[in-house]
């Protein structure tokens, strides 16, 4: 008996080749990967208190950069210590209430007849909906980056009203422009 290795074989040169096309092929489908296209973003309705205190606190808790909240202060003191926190982290809060209010590293502005509330952070994540009351609470909540320009929009032209009602310098008006 002879030792199989010993003999050349058809079999390597044909692996060999078959390796061979294989390598030309993962390069092609490497080379031509799919480019993963991002979700287009749509919405989700959450209802219920505790279920809308949950997000807002969510949001605020994982926001990195920028937190704009607008909403009457009942709403706003449920958050006060996760707003500190954030502060404390560098994240630049901008609050629109109805009644005074002072947060560390923070812009607030007063506003009479707030029923809404609507929170941007990070320009990313928007979540708006009427204040919360015991019952039938539903908001609305997006990734959508429509639906968060839409509403930095219109939460600039809330600011620039406030503002210009309180001849506020335009510096801060200029830096809220570069961060919204």
């Amino acid at each position: 008996h002879r030792d199989l290795h010993s003999f050349p074989t058809r079999r390597s040169s044909d692996l060999k080749n078959i390796i061979d096309h294989l390598n030309v092929k993962k390069k092609y489908l490497i080379d031509n990967e799919p480019v993963i296209r991002q979700k287009n973003e749509g919405y989700l309705t959450i209802s219920g208190y505790v279920h809308v205190l949950d997000k807002i606190r969510n949001m605020i808790d994982y926001a990195a950069n920028r937190i704009y909240f607008s909403a009457p202060i009942s709403i706003i003191k449920k958050f006060e210590e996760n707003l500190i926190e954030r502060a404390k982290n560098d994240v630049k809060i901008v609050i629109l209430t109805n009644e005074e209010y002072e947060i560390k590293n923070g812009i607030v502005y007063v506003m009479k007849g707030m029923e809404q509330i609507r929170l941007i952070v990070d320009t990313k994540e928007v979540l708006t909906g009427s204040a919360l009351k015991k019952k039938d609470n539903v908001c609305l909540y997006s990734k959508n980056q429509n639906l968060v320009d839409l509403f930095k929009e219109m939460l600039r032209g809330e600011i620039i009203l406030l503002e210009q009602k309180y001849n506020v310098e335009d510096t801060v008006l200029v830096t809220m422009n570069k961060e919204i």
